[in-house]
C-alpha cells in the first residue's frame, strides 16, 4: 500500500462498500501514475495500490480508461461520469 497519510484502523477491517477496479491513479505524492484500485469502507479509503485488490466490494466500479487522481484540498477525483452510489461512499 502506498503511504497517503490514511487513517488506520484497529478495529476488524470490514467489507468495502466501494472498490474502483483498473484506474490510472495519480495520488498526489508526485510520483509517476500506476494502473490500480481503491477500495472505501464507512467513508474511509481502506486501500489504493497497484496490486489488484483481493476482495470484493458491496459496489464496484470499472474505472479503465478513467484517472483517478488526489488533488489537495479536493480529495479524490475521478474523470468521467461517477455513479450517485460511488460518490455516496467516497464522502461527497
Amino acid at each position: 500500500m502506498r503511504r497517503l497519510g490514511l487513517r488506520r484502523s484497529r478495529r476488524q477491517p470490514r467489507s468495502p462498500d466501494l472498490v474502483i477496479r483498473g484506474a490510472r491513479v495519480v495520488d498526489g505524492t508526485g510520483g509517476a501514475a500506476f494502473l490500480g484500485d481503491l477500495a472505501v469502507a464507512g467513508g474511509t479509503i481502506t486501500y489504493v495500490g497497484a496490486q489488484r485488490y483481493a476482495g470484493a466490494g458491496a459496489r464496484e466500479l470499472d474505472a479503465r480508461g478513467k484517472v483517478l487522481a488526489r488533488a489537495p484540498g479536493w480529495g479524490w477525483l475521478l474523470g468521467g461520469e461517477l455513479p450517485a452510489a460511488a460518490g455516496s461512499a467516497l464522502g461527497d
